[in-house]
């Protein structure tokens, strides 16, 4: 099979496409800030419950979640969807667009 045949052949799948590259950068982007928020707002915890509510288990909760949070949030912003998938259909034939015969009657 030549190789314009070949490509005459293969059926690609609109919904199958990968997301643009801005819609893959920007989820990223978003899931690392709402991670860091996260290890703000346990910083800022940490002080509250050393200060103001004197309970400590709370601010060691919070101290290791700040201190831990950042090597996941990295991992889950970089876990990117692979854009180099190669996906192959199958070639729609003149027989996948015909109509299905009815069924047969009962007269």
């Amino acid at each position: 099979m030549r190789r314009s045949e070949e490509l005459e052949t293969r059926v690609y799948s609109v919904s199958a496409a990968p997301p643009s590259a801005k819609a893959d950068r920007d989820h990223r982007m978003r899931s690392y800030l709402i991670s860091m928020t996260i290890r703000t707002v346990s910083f800022a915890l940490v002080g509250v419950f050393v200060t103001i509510l004197p309970w400590p288990p709370g601010a060691w909760i919070c101290a290791i979640a700040a201190v831990v949070l950042p090597y996941p949030a990295v991992v889950f912003a970089n876990a990117t969807n692979k854009r180099t998938q190669d996906i192959e259909f199958e070639a729609v034939t003149p027989q996948m667009l015909m109509p299905p015969p009815p069924p047969p009657s009962t007269d």
